[in-house]
């Protein structure tokens, strides 16, 4: 195809929505008609820069590079955003609150990291605003800022997930951040153009963990280039993800850019937590602001919903509270996370009644 059609193609609305019930995940229903064999967000001008990590911060730099090639597809400049912003962020604060991260050049991270730095519009910041020479004094000195931009959706993404699915993601939003298991040594070709890791039972303790942003596929890319110097194995079919790095743009002939079989063993593999899609967010002029008591959310499970010795609950209330009494401020929307697919919610206005919310159901809205 050319690039034009598959420029008109990348900005086509899914046709509607149905679940899964045995997978688990909400599928886009584009016919095949509609994702074409291949698809590449760089060579529609999607993409910013390859940039080079200074640090073991990939997920900082895989994710702002996948809003950034978002951004790009709807028409925006964003530029490049701060990775040393959100390392720092997702570190352990003064009072020993935060995600307990304490050298933020050797200690790796976690994808909920960015995940809660952009669902609690803490960022992203502009590189301009805080440099990746920036340290944890500038961080604590900075005056209030606000980011331009304000998430409001993420679809999780593993190795259960349709790949049809994945790249009706890819097409929608023109990139999904992932993880891998980066044995370069091992699995990489020796054109450092190819990674495939066809071992599954290689120990959680021998794994590198490493996160990038895919920006397109080609179904027809041939398996004879995934030879490795391990073991010589190649994938049964042809077909690759094309990734965007950040070790560089001078590591190959392809500019930084790499290709990962769609059979790589321990590509979206939950072991390295959640992979994601962007899907939704808003342009922010200040007068907005989000209102939360949670960072992230719980990042563990609930006994009294998990155990079977406390009976767990079909049904759970939570409550969040709020004064609008300033009578200036207007509720736009409510913002959750479930990982409960398909799951039944009702939001509820709950009036204050004698300085607490009312358990007085007929009253809630």
């Amino acid at each position: 195809d050319s690039l034009a059609e598959i420029a008109a193609l990348s900005k086509l609305e899914p046709i509607g929505v149905y679940t899964d019930t045995n997978a688990g995940y909400e599928l886009a229903e584009i016919s095949a008609s509609n994702l074409p064999s291949s698809y590449n967000s760089r060579d529609l001008g999607y993409t910013t820069p390859v940039r080079q990590q200074s640090s073991n911060i990939c997920w900082a730099y895989s994710s702002l590079a996948t809003f950034e090639t978002m951004l790009l597809k709807d028409g925006e400049k964003p530029g490049h955003f701060s990775p040393q912003h959100m390392n720092i962020w997702g570190s352990v604060q003064e009072d020993g609150t935060g995600w307990q991260r304490e050298d933020l050049v050797a200690d790796g991270g976690y994808s909920y990291i960015p995940m809660g730095y952009f669902t609690s519009w803490t960022g992203p910041l502009y590189e301009f605003e805080f440099p990746i020479e920036s340290d944890k004094a500038d961080y604590d000195n900075m005056s209030p800022h606000s980011t331009a931009y304000g998430i409001t959706g993420i679809k999780y993404i593993n190795n259960k997930t349709p790949i049809d699915t994945i790249k009706s993601y890819v097409m929608e939003y023109g990139a999904v951040v992932t993880n891998f298991n980066a044995d370069t040594v091992n699995y990489m070709n020796s054109s450092s153009e190819a990674f495939y890791s066809g071992n599954s039972a290689i120990h959680t303790s021998e794994l590198y963990g490493h996160s990038v942003s895919i920006v397109g596929w080609d179904d027809n890319y041939p398996k004879e280039a995934f030879s490795t110097s391990y073991s010589g194995d190649t994938p049964d079919k042809n077909g690759a993800w094309l990734i965007k790095n950040s070790w560089g743009n001078y590591v190959n002939t392809l500019g930084g850019y790499f290709w990962i079989s769609y059979e790589d063993a321990w590509l979206f593999h939950s072991i390295f937590g959640p992979s994601f899609a962007i899907s939704e967010y808003e342009k922010l002029n200040g007068s907005k602001e989000i209102l939360q008591n949670e960072v992230y959310g719980a990042t563990t499970q609930f006994s009294y919903i998990t155990t079977e010795d406390y009976h767990p609950a079909n049904e759970i209330t939570y409550i969040s509270v709020y004064d609008f009494s300033e009578e200036y401020s207007v509720l736009d929307k409510v913002v959750f996370e479930s990982t409960s697919f398909d799951a039944d919610y009702t939001v509820y206005y709950i009036p204050i009644l004698g300085g607490k919310p009312t358990q007085e159901t007929f009253l809630w809205q």
